[in-house]
């Protein structure tokens, strides 16, 4: 006879923080109805920032990863809304665990903790890439604001000169733009509906790993 478990429910308020970066693990969570954010908190020069990973909604599953490997949560998770959860808590996923032949076990934590090596890498490069570009915005904008110091006196002559050129221009950049918004919509219609897929694939899952514990 299957064994059962006893279902473990909590709600969280708006803003309430579910569990903290570095904290323990004391289970995984599956949202029953809600919206919870995963982030990270980053120490910038002007103080702490968070970097949000995710936002997930009803049937969405986080908290896992420290479950398999063990080790500290990677990030933070809090309720956006009214949220509330089912707690797969650790000693009934660790009695799941133990019935897997060893050599799956092992398999299972070697792909967390490539994936984790992974987020890590990622995360690095984003901060990089952000702090290059906050850098080659900044040194734009000052040459920009030279140029025009230099060059107020030619410009106002152009101006005068080259207006039904100028008028042309703005034409084709208009052109461009739309091109540019029409392209920038179609693929986020394809990444929304991508992100769809995946959810509604996560959901199906959820409900399996649900059935299989007969709370």
């Amino acid at each position: 006879m299957p064994k059962t478990y006893r279902k473990v429910e909590k709600t969280y308020r708006p803003g309430e923080i579910i569990f903290k970066e570095n904290s323990d693990c004391d289970g995984m969570y599956i949202i029953n109805a809600g919206k919870v954010s995963v982030y990270k908190t980053l120490s910038t020069g002007d103080g702490v920032e968070e970097i949000e990973l995710v936002q997930l909604g009803p049937k969405g599953m986080f908290g896992e990863m420290s479950l398999i490997d063990e080790n500290k949560r990677s990030a933070a998770a809090k309720a956006l809304e009214t949220t509330k959860v089912t707690i797969i808590t650790r000693e009934m996923f660790h009695d799941q665990l133990s019935r897997l032949p060893v050599w799956v076990l092992t398999l299972i934590k070697l792909l967390v903790n490539r994936l984790r090596a992974t987020n890590a890498k990622l995360q690095s490069q984003e901060r990089i890439l952000s702090r290059q570009t906050s850098m080659s915005q900044a040194s734009k904008t000052t040459s920009v604001l030279d140029e025009d110091d230099d060059d107020d006196d030619e410009f106002e002559e152009d101006e005068v000169i080259k207006k039904p050129e100028i008028a042309l221009e703005e034409e084709d950049d208009d052109d461009d733009d739309d091109d540019i918004e029409s392209s920038e919509v179609n693929e986020d219609d394809t990444k929304e509906h991508e992100q769809k897929a995946a959810q509604n694939k996560d959901a199906a899952e959820t409900d399996k790993l649900l059935d299989e514990l007969d709370f």
